[in-house]
């Protein structure tokens, strides 16, 4: 059979050598077709048919629709449910493309014979098929459920090549719903698994992403870093439709730094290549792009054109995700011609279906991602749990049978001898039991100090006690943002291991100076540091804690410069910034733990890092109003950070002399 198949093949390449890329894939499928048609259940066939209409689906949509209808009624006469299920899948990625419901209900009718006949592949690929169309219609709880489905499965099957895909896409959904913090380790897991796996594509994309999180961050040395390294490995590859997504996040990168000429240009790269391989929902992100580089030229009438063609698009697709910066960049259109009545009705709708995709879903999405760890570590504890059972059945079994050797031994021993092997047994017994008592107590240090490392002292003794720790609700804590000035620079000047070991050298510090002033350490996210005071023990002092932590660090980066500049050497400079909030903290995930805090209070803190100027303390109206008493501050007034948002901010000088 594989013999025919080759020959076949081999004729087809050689009459079909003059025709066009397009009718060579449609001759392919024409020939394999009529060989199912012949062996109805031959999966290797299916398989080959199923690859060739794939490579059509973007550019012949109607073919592959023809055949999928052909193949589903074949497979059902012939109750052949490989082929009934692959039928399924392809009609619903072609219905993606105008029909969101009826793509559904063919997912879900493939789902379900996949499952009846352990049809594994293809349920992998049916969950993240349906994760994408319910993103697509801005249903991000929906989408995670089913990406959380797809890492279950994959876990269960072993699959890394997919738990990748599903870490990655959760990243993608809360990327969407603007929590790039949370989308950057996702994207970092997925990135992990691909390393091992050697997928230079995957790796690549894995690349772009970050990049892509890192610019939510405001971190734009980064994100570029990182997207001009996944724009070279997707052209070695010649992956233009990777590629596109790579310049698409170089075209809005440019637009965060307002750097309207790089952006334009990369726009017309972006959508050339969205043009060659028809991705129509690549190029609707790109129009809304050039609606905004229109606004920002101040050219409101053909943004206007754009921007409603735009709208009439993603409407009659469902896009919500898409329409919601439709909508952001045609309330500032109509406010460009003074038109400000619809400039408001359009500002309504932004923030109405804004709210609507980023909060609420958010929140869903959330309780899914939370139910499913839950449940995978009640799975866990009740595996400890048996083994431990297991464990003490073994050293009753044990007992007994050594009771049993002792009582045998007494029928023949004489007294004497029975006394004098007792009694060295048990000398022999302490001592190995002394040992053992001492390498385990050695190794249950080791294990502590490592989680006291990782966690606060309170969380890692809840942890140890009852296996979980509850997220907390703190009304008052003080976040500390510091970050590198021209670190990406230094990046490509410096040699990895000198760079690694500069940024070591100030962490260490960073570490033993906020320990000194009883501010927890959070992460470090690149060359940005992260800390927080008032948790995980509550108190009122937090504030002082933390703006005398941030005035330490300063004096460390001062004196750091000062040897740096006398030896020669390049150095760090740093920004500071502080904000005092509620926030809620807790754990994440329930592998590699990771202690850490959510809120508006750790987005603030970072606009005021991010606001401040190098070697200087910035701090927010709030924090100033808990320290005014115990610092000398320089007020700034209003100061405008992104997204038009704008804070009271001050500049920490010094610590009131009466206060030390």
């Amino acid at each position: 059979m594989h013999a025919k198949k080759l020959l076949l093949l081999l004729l087809l390449l050689i009459a079909l050598f003059s025709y066009s890329q397009a009718e060579k894939k449609i001759a392919l499928c024409d020939s394999l077709f009529l060989e199912i048609l012949k062996q109805p259940a031959d999966s290797l066939l299916l398989m080959d048919l199923t690859a060739a209409m794939y490579d059509l689906s973007s550019s012949h949509p109607d073919t592959v629709s023809y055949y999928a209808e052909q193949l589903y009624n074949l497979s059902k006469r012939e109750g052949f449910y490989p082929g009934i299920a692959t039928a399924l899948n392809l009609q619903g990625m072609m219905l993606e493309q105008s029909n969101y419901p009826a793509a559904i209900a063919k997912y879900e009718q493939c789902l379900e014979i996949a499952k009846e006949n352990n049809l594994w592949n293809l349920a992998a690929s049916v969950y993240n098929n349906l994760s994408i169309v319910y993103s697509l219609m801005g249903e991000y709880s929906t989408s995670i459920d089913y990406l959380l489905e797809l890492l279950s499965l994959a876990e269960s099957q072993h699959d890394t090549m997919r738990m990748a895909v599903a870490l990655n896409n959760i990243g993608l959904r809360y990327h969407e719903m603007k929590s790039p913090g949370i989308a950057l380790d996702y994207f970092r897991n997925a990135m992990r698994y691909n390393l091992k796996s050697h997928d230079t594509a995957k790796y690549a994309t894995n690349l772009s992403n970050i990049g892509v999180a890192f610019q939510a961050l405001e971190q734009y040395d980064s994100a570029f870093y990182y997207h001009q390294k996944a724009i070279s490995l997707h052209r070695q590859s010649h992956d233009l439709y990777k590629l596109e997504y790579a310049y698409q996040a170089l075209v809005y990168l440019y637009l965060d730094k307002n750097e309207i000429g790089l952006a334009a240009a990369n726009l017309d790269t972006a959508l050339d290549l969205a043009h060659q391989v028809n991705d129509q929902y690549g190029i609707l992100n790109l129009m809304v792009a050039q609606g905004d580089l229109l606004n920002r030229k101040k050219k409101h009438t053909a943004a206007l054109q754009v921007l409603n063609e735009t709208q009439q698009l993603a409407l009659e697709m469902n896009y919500r995700s898409i329409l919601v910066d439709v909508y952001k960049e045609l309330s500032k259109a109509y406010q460009g011609i003074d038109d400000y009545k619809h400039a408001f009705e359009y500002n309504e709708k932004y923030i109405s279906l804004r709210d609507s995709l980023q909060n609420i879903e958010k929140s869903k999405s959330q309780m899914s991602v939370n139910a499913y760890v839950k449940e995978k570590s009640d799975k866990e504890i009740e595996l400890f749990a048996k083994n431990i059972e297991i464990q003490k059945l073994q050293l009753q079994r044990q007992k007994q049978l050594r009771n049993l050797i002792i009582v045998i031994g007494a029928l023949f021993l004489a007294v004497a001898l029975l006394l004098l092997h007792r009694y060295r047994y048990v000398q022999r017994t302490r001592r190995e039991l002394e040992d053992k008592n001492r390498v385990i107590t050695h190794e249950r240090q080791r294990s502590d100090d490592l989680l006291l490392n990782i966690l606060p002292s309170e969380t890692a003794e809840e942890l140890k006690n009852s296996g979980t720790s509850k997220a907390r609700k703190y009304d008052q804590v003080t976040v500390l943002f510091t970050d590198f000035k021209g670190f990406v620079q230094m990046a490509g000047e410096m040699e990895p291991e000198a760079l690694v070991a500069e940024i070591d050298y100030c962490y260490k510090h960073f570490d033993d100076i906020i320990t000194q002033h009883h501010v927890e350490k959070i992460k470090t996210i690149g060359d940005s540091y992260m800390c927080a005071a008032g948790l995980p023990l509550a108190n009122t002092t937090n504030p002082v804690d933390a703006v005398r932590a941030a005035c330490a660090i300063r004096r460390f980066m001062e004196e750091y410069k000062q040897q740096r500049q006398a030896a020669g050497m390049q150095w760090f400079e740093a920004r500071i910034g502080l904000h005092t909030g509620p926030v809620v903290a807790g754990i994440v995930g329930n592998r590699k733990f990771a202690y850490d805090i959510w809120g508006d209070t750790v987005n603030i803190a970072s606009r005021m890092e991010s606001g401040g100027e190098v070697g200087k303390i910035n701090i927010s109206r709030a924090t100033w109003l808990l320290v005014k008493d115990h610092f000398q501050c320089t007020p700034r007034g209003q100061v405008e950070v992104k997204n038009g948002l704008s804070f009271e901010m001050y500049f920490v000088e010094e610590e009131v002399e009466s206060e030390r």
